[in-house]
């Protein structure tokens, strides 16, 4: 019986450990796809801002030899793990940016893919001048206009939260574990164990021994 309960034991941490599994991936790809929807909103949000500051000619006029792009990445750009790149619609030239390195280089150099600036409208994944970004670009007149998000810190809660999250399964799922192999043992397998040992003393001659069948259904 002690096998018994062992083996009964392994099976359930095993059943219960990718139980634990498959739900941890299943958050992930949830979290991952929440923080992806998160930047696409706000980055739609930040250029719909850029769209009025755009038709507001009067505004822009005044700071055109400073560059109109230049200007409008100044008054929009909050936080340093974004950057924002204006590129040609006509020949996928960078004509203004936050990074100015890139100017006048084609997107493709650094690593925007011209037909995903041009044609994906939920954002893209691009890795500019070796680090990932999440991208998204609206047409602007003569030009596509857009905010590219850092990776690294788009995704800097999951690591906390996942953290959080495993210890929670993890105990979880050692108290379910510990819960139904402790039933198992109790009300199956020492309930077999019980009328195997009757019908051992019955095998040995013990006439006398009764054994109740209806202590365990499984037998």
């Amino acid at each position: 019986m002690k096998t018994l309960k062992r083996t009964i034991s392994r099976y359930m941490l095993q059943t219960i450990g990718m139980m634990v599994v498959v739900i941890f991936s299943i958050v992930l790809i949830i979290l991952i796809s929440l923080e992806n929807r998160r930047s696409y909103e706000s980055s739609v949000g930040v250029v719909a801002q850029m769209k009025q500051f755009l038709d507001n000619e009067a505004a822009v006029e005044e700071k055109e030899e400073a560059g109109r792009y230049s200007y409008l990445f100044t008054l929009i750009k909050t936080n340093s793990a974004a950057e924002y790149y204006a590129i040609s619609a006509e020949d996928g030239r960078i004509t203004d940016a936050t990074e100015k390195e890139g100017v006048g280089a084609f997107c493709e150099e650094i690593g925007l893919s011209f037909d995903k600036v041009t044609k994906d409208t939920d954002g893209f994944y691009a890795k500019i001048n070796g680090r990932l970004f999440f991208c998204y670009f609206e047409r602007m007149g003569a030009d596509y206009v857009g905010r590219c998000a850092r990776c690294t810190t788009m995704y800097q809660r999951i690591p906390s939260t996942i953290l959080v999250l495993g210890l929670s399964l993890m105990t979880i799922a050692f108290a379910l574990a510990y819960t139904v192999t402790r039933y198992m043992n109790r009300y199956v397998v020492d309930g077999i164990g019980e009328i195997n040992d009757e019908l051992c003393r019955i095998t040995e001659g013990d006439m006398e021994v009764k054994v109740d069948v209806r202590t365990s259904e499984e037998f």
